[in-house]
């Protein structure tokens, strides 16, 4: 009998592919803003994206997890109430909250 091996999770958009070389570890919609979604890469670094706009370049792109020992950003979660609060979580053990208005400093971490 053979086991049913996990099968990994396409993403059809290839601007997510081509921001970056390196690979995408997750992405997640924002259920309040339909046509907005985030990816977390390999490199620790987070894009947002805008679907209504057709370019290579992602709108916002935060320097999350890639401080400390080359850390990947291995989730990111949107708030299910404010819209702009993203959460990720990475491999240097922490859990970090970003406001996507203001991208450049986490609103708080956790470890």
């Amino acid at each position: 009998i053979r086991t049913a091996q996990p099968q990994p999770i396409v993403f059809c958009d290839q601007r997510v592919k081509q921001a970056t070389p390196d690979p995408v570890r997750d992405v997640a919609c924002n259920e309040h803003m339909e046509h907005q979604f985030a990816a977390g890469y390999e490199s620790g670094e987070i894009a947002i994206w805008d679907k209504r706009i057709n370019r290579a370049a992602c709108d916002i792109r935060i320097k999350a997890h890639n401080n400390l020992n080359n850390a990947q950003a291995r989730s990111v979660a949107w708030h299910p109430i404010r819209r702009e609060l993203l959460a990720s979580g990475g491999t240097d053990y922490f859990c970090r909250v970003w406001d996507i208005n203001q991208p450049t400093a986490e609103r708080f971490s956790v470890q």
